[in-house]
């Protein structure tokens, strides 16, 4: 009987793992201070295959990578890059700047 309790935990775990990122309850992102821009990915892409990836992209563009969403303190816009990947924006750029420089390529650019 234990054994069996004990093969099912385990399968439950693994199952449970497996699925991590499934369900878009996952969020990483690269901090890039020096550009005053955070890029957070959700979904498929902060599953754990993706991270990995991100993760090593994100240090060789001179950014922080973040287990997590980027700060919300003082974002002034918002680009979709994809339907699971968002571009935001700090202080001291502006909406007006962000639009004016043609920082959002995939669209118009958004207040959070």
């Amino acid at each position: 009987m234990f054994r069996s309790v004990l093969r099912a935990l385990t399968l439950a775990a693994l199952a449970a793992f497996s699925m991590s990122g499934c369900f878009g309850d996952d969020v990483i992102a690269c901090e890039f201070t020096t550009q005053s821009r955070c890029q957070e990915r959700t979904g498929s892409d902060a599953s754990a295959v993706a991270a990995t990836a991100f993760r090593s992209l994100c240090s060789s563009s001179e950014g922080t990578y973040r287990d997590g969403a980027c700060p919300r303190a003082n974002i002034v816009a918002g680009c979709n890059v994809s339907s699971n990947v968002i571009d935001w924006f700090y202080s001291p750029l502006t909406l007006d700047d962000v639009r004016d420089r043609g920082l959002c390529p995939e669209g118009e650019p958004y207040a959070p």
